[in-house]
């Protein structure tokens, strides 16, 4: 189901985010999914001494990225080129944010 694949995803994403992606300590991230434009599910990632899949940040993120659940999970499963998709909405920190969308494929 859709569900258990974003639950898969979500557990992915600190990887993807601190590790990957290398955000430092303090940033943090938040990908908002929509399905027809509403935000169905939000992952927020925070870096502390380890970048984190958390249930809410304590203040607004350093980027959050806007896109499709179709679009991250195609992305995520590196079934799409990870350049620039016009489906993604950015908003922050351009740098993290191409970083992040740089390195969001994984494998489980």
């Amino acid at each position: 189901s859709v569900e258990v694949t974003l639950d898969e995803l979500t557990t992915a994403m600190g990887f993807v985010v601190g590790k990957k992606a290398g955000a430092m300590q303090g940033q943090s991230v938040t990908f908002a999914l929509t399905n027809g434009g509403a935000v169905v599910r939000e992952i927020h990632v925070l870096v502390d001494e380890r970048a984190a899949v958390v249930p809410s940040l304590p203040r607004a993120a350093t980027v959050t990225l806007t896109m499709p659940v179709g679009t991250m999970t195609r992305r995520s499963a590196g079934r799409v080129p990870l350049d620039d998709d016009p489906a993604i909405a950015v908003d922050g920190d351009e740098e993290l944010a191409s970083r992040v969308l740089r390195n969001q494929t994984y494998t489980l």
